[in-house]
């Protein structure tokens, strides 16, 4: 139902006094008819100019400018919205938004949105729900950034240091925090006056940590770790966890869609039935008191009303996150074998990509939360308890009971606790930042990929040529740069990599990897190797600055070395040496900063290669942390060395 007219709030106001000066109808209609706010079932229940919506009586509107501060207008018919009730304005886990609208990443009640053409007048749609122009900033909801807010804040609140009178110059203004981002800045330290305020008489330490800060509003810090992680970038032999060991197979041939989200995806059920992936149930990947999972999926075909159902994951008698009658549902099944769903309604088109997560949490509000890009569309209170029976995990279809999915699913994950809201934040974050990132351009398809992405198995995988590594000592995984990476503890932690044909390129080269020292790397230190495949003059190697203070590369006999550089503690930094057969090129996150020319020929080093140490009695070991180590048999460009340094900076491996 639609009204001609839509007047302001100020004049919904003048209304109201006058039908109450007037008090002309003293019906029992009218006598009964409910205020602003009250419960309601139809129109006529609320007083005149209200309309009943969300089962309460409201302010009708065509765009926020109708509605009083801080209140926003939301769809609930064609082009015609209401103004939020103040109870209606935020949402968190434990209270949900009425209606169609989803808890945003910014903790307020909005409308879902694909486009535009879902909001109302002027409103625009940007992280997957409608908001005002001014509510937004570089593309995003103001306050939130995807979760990394800021941590950078030196600064702090006003001065601690001296009382007043100490010291008759004044403190020295605090430094203030670095505006966090997503974050206000820090506060600072106020100028002392005659030493009263700020950080008394002698210079100030700035004070405590600043406010600037403080995580990013609506921002989390730290995304919980998956206990599985398929990134599925392959269909052969058994499909891989990135993270673990709880590794799947697949059955009857699916496809792998080089176009995925996120690299590559799983295809399924596109001109076949009953593709899927298996993975035997293991206890790890569900718990009797939280547990979530979260993926990727594009249609292959119009996911409505007639759809079907269309499973994304599944295990039985468990969980069931599946398109199911017009809408995402997500299923949590209990200890009594009772089914608990949330569902919301939506149409998703074919060829688009979407993010869906579910998630239930017993202890931590005891919600199930269902979430479709990036917005938890529906929650509702859990059972207290989640069904642990022994099937096994299937991604594409339901198993023996069908309901394939028919498209591509990509970036798979699952967790042994609940998501929330920032969380699942960041993960949409993370798989759209692949679209704004270029693929590698004509870069070739390198001879070794060590992505580091195995935490538990010694053995370091390469994805590409199979000339596999084994970690050594204490060598560990943990997050890095790209998902996980390598971390060497003490000097007895690295990984060593048999001599193959395939380590020992003759007529051109390029070693790419992401690197973080522990402690600084300057002229004290001894030479830090980052990847070692050299001795006695012949091979290569790829080092860090060391008492000559140079970072470098050799090829065999010749090298080319950057002097004056120093490594920052716990500082990612982009490594890459090229060689063409003629010149050694040296670069530094991205930018060029040496070169070596007259390097004509490299003879084999027949032995060990090393990510982290090197087998020299002299040379020092990395401590610190190793992520996309990657080695090509061809000089990449500059401009392809900055495109894997832009990759590593949004979260994204090489490619190939």
């Amino acid at each position: 139902m639609k009204r001609k007219t839509v007047f302001g709030a100020g004049a919904w106001m003048v209304v109201g006094l006058l039908l109450w000066a007037c008090g002309s109808d003293t019906s029992d209609e009218h006598a009964t008819a409910k205020h602003l706010g009250e419960g309601c079932a139809i129109n006529s229940d609320c007083e005149t100019p209200y309309v009943c919506v969300f089962e309460r009586c409201h302010v009708e509107c065509l765009s926020t400018e109708d509605c009083p501060k801080p209140q926003r207008c939301v769809k609930w018919d064609e082009g015609v919205g209401v103004c939020q009730l103040d109870e209606e304005l935020a949402c968190n886990a434990d209270k949900a938004c009425p209606g169609k609208q989803v808890c945003a990443l910014d903790g307020k009640c909005r409308d879902f949105c694909t486009d535009e053409s879902d909001c109302l007048k002027d409103q625009l749609c940007v992280d997957s729900v409608c908001a005002e122009p001014d509510e937004v900033e570089n593309g995003h909801l103001i306050g939130w950034d995807g979760g990394t807010g800021g941590t950078s804040g030196t600064g702090g609140t006003a001065g601690t240091g001296g009382t007043a009178g100490t010291s008759g110059t004044g403190g020295t203004s605090g430094t203030g925090g670095t505006a966090g981002t997503g974050g206000a800045s820090g506060g600072g330290g106020a100028s002392g006056s005659g030493g009263a305020a700020g950080s008394g008489g002698a210079a100030g330490a700035g004070g405590a940590a600043g406010a600037g800060g403080a995580a990013g509003s609506g921002g989390s810090t730290t995304l919980p770790m998956p206990v599985a992680y398929w990134p599925i970038e392959t269909v052969g032999g058994v499909m891989e966890d990135a993270v673990g060991d709880l590794e799947g197979t697949f059955e009857n041939s699916p496809k792998i869609d080089t176009n995925g989200k996120i690299g590559s995806a799983l295809q399924v059920n596109l001109g076949a039935t009953n593709q899927q992936a298996v993975v035997p149930f293991e206890a790890a990947l569900i718990t009797p008191t939280a547990f979530a999972v979260s993926a990727w999926i594009r249609p292959d075909i119009m996911l409505n009303s007639s759809a079907g159902n269309r499973t994304i994951a599944f295990r039985g008698n468990g969980f069931n996150l599946r398109y199911s009658n017009g809408g995402i549902q997500f299923n949590i099944v209990d200890g009594a074998f009772a089914n608990h769903a949330v569902s919301y309604p939506v149409d998703l088109a074919v060829g688009t990509w979407h993010h869906v997560a579910g998630s239930y949490d017993v202890v931590n509000g005891n919600m199930i939360r269902l979430f479709l890009d990036g917005a938890e569309v529906k929650s509702a209170v859990g059972p207290g308890s989640i069904n642990t029976a022994n099937n096994a995990v299937t991604i594409g279809s339901a198993g023996a009971f069908g309901a394939p999915f028919i498209g591509a699913i990509d970036e798979v994950s699952f967790y042994s606790s609940g998501l929330t809201l920032s969380d699942v934040g960041q993960l949409y974050s993370a798989g759209n930042a692949s679209t704004s990132v270029p693929s590698c351009s004509g870069c070739p398809q390198p001879f070794a990929h060590y992505p580091m992405e195995d935490s538990v198995d010694p053995t370091i995988v390469d994805v590409v040529g199979g000339n596999n590594g084994t970690a050594k000592g204490g060598c560990v995984g943990a997050n890095a740069k790209v998902g996980m990476g390598a971390e060497f503890l003490d000097d007895g932690d690295f990984i060593e990599i048999a001599n193959t044909n395939a380590l020992n390129p003759t007529s051109s080269l390029t070693v790419a990897m992401w690197v973080k020292p522990k402690s600084t790397l300057d002229n004290t230190t001894v030479r830090t190797p980052f990847f070692d495949k050299e001795g006695s003059g012949n091979g290569y190697k790829l080092w860090g600055p060391s008492g000559a203070n140079d970072f470098g590369m050799v090829i065999g006999n010749k090298s080319a070395s950057k002097p004056g550089l120093t490594f920052a503690a716990d500082t990612w930094h982009h490594v890459a040496g090229t060689w063409d057969g003629a010149m050694v090129v040296l670069y530094l996150d991205g930018a060029q900063v040496a070169t070596q020319a007259n390097v004509a020929s490299m003879a084999p080093y027949t032995g060990t290669a090393w990510i982290g140490g090197d087998a020299s009695t002299l040379g020092g070991k990395l401590l610190g942390m190793a992520d996309e180590v990657v080695l090509y048999d061809v000089a990449l460009t500059g401009a392809q060395i900055q495109e894997l340094y832009d990759r590593g900076n949004q979260g994204l491996g090489v490619p190939h």
